[in-house]
């Protein structure tokens, strides 16, 4: 079994030793799995680390991989770069879900989207007019907030508890107006 840390490549003789360095050193809790397997998203052959990826991929397939470490001093600037990085090009940070690639539909909206939704949502804006606008802003290049649904709008109420019952419309005549006839 092999027992090293995928992020920072430290080897441990024991599973429990792993994952204890993931707690204190990475301030992970329990995500660590050691016997995890990496599909090859060339021919989709299952390798039991990174580095028996990299060797694969570039030997077996000829293809150059660029590697790049980074030090990050706690798990929010990851987050940030991690955003950022994602948002600029087709990469797409993925831990151990044998996933590749960039699928839109499974990525999470980015902070500032998400910040701006919550500031329409507090606006008491109605959801359908929210789907609407984001609906209506796309021009050429779909992107995870082009995705949104009424179902991810509303975990966003429940998460910043923001509660608008009674507010049918953004125009008030037109929402008392509705209100009135429902009645």
């Amino acid at each position: 079994m092999d027992n090293t840390y995928f992020l920072c490549d430290k080897s441990f003789s024991t599973a429990s030793n792993l994952r204890r360095h993931a707690r204190l050193t990475h301030n992970v809790e329990n995500k660590v799995s050691t016997c995890r397997q990496i599909k090859s998203i060339v021919c989709s052959e299952e390798l039991v680390s990174m580095k028996a990826l990299l060797y694969h991929v570039e030997s077996v397939h000829n293809i150059a991989i660029e590697k790049e470490t980074k030090k990050f001093n706690n798990y929010e600037a990851f987050k940030i770069w991690k955003e950022d990085v994602e948002k600029k090009t087709t990469a797409l940070y993925v831990t151990n879900t044998g996933r590749h690639g960039k699928d839109l539909g499974r990525m999470q909206i980015t902070r500032e989207e998400k910040d701006e939704l919550e500031r329409q949502l507090e606006k008491k804006i109605p959801i359908e007019t929210i789907l609407d606008e984001i609906r209506d802003s796309f021009i050429d290049k779909l992107e995870r907030i082009h995705l949104v649904t009424r179902k991810d709008l509303l975990n966003l109420k429940a998460e910043y508890s923001i509660s608008y019952e009674g507010i049918i419309d953004t125009n008030d005549v037109l929402s008392v107006g509705k209100w009135v006839r429902s009645l």
